[in-house]
């Protein structure tokens, strides 16, 4: 997946804020120290950098194999989506499709 944009960078670590603080958040008058931020904008850059990391890493997975048979583990390719067709129905014309939730998938 190609970005147009890349998060900001903020490297300064800063300080974790009090966990009450966290909770209740700013309150009128308070002048949080400069680390909070630091340590806010470094947390929201780091995560974001790790998300678009992760869809990038998506994009090398760009092979399916839908198949009858159990394929081993030992003998799946990297990179690759398998689908086990488990179960068969005849073709008709619907308005909608409906999928489990748990269809089962898993990216190796």
């Amino acid at each position: 997946m190609i970005f147009k944009i890349s998060p900001p960078e903020w490297k300064s670590v800063g300080v974790e804020p009090q966990e009450q603080l966290k909770t209740e958040g700013f309150q009128a008058g308070y002048k949080p120290p400069a680390a909070y931020f630091n340590w806010f904008f470094n947390r929201v850059y780091e995560c974001l950098k790790e998300l678009q990391g992760k869809a990038t890493d998506l994009d090398n997975k760009k092979v399916i194999v839908i198949t009858e048979k159990d394929i081993p583990v030992a003998e799946r390719t990297p990179n690759t989506f398998y689908f086990r067709v488990t179960d068969k129905q005849a073709v008709t014309t619907v308005d909608s499709v409906k999928v489990s939730p748990n269809m089962g998938l898993k990216i190796l």
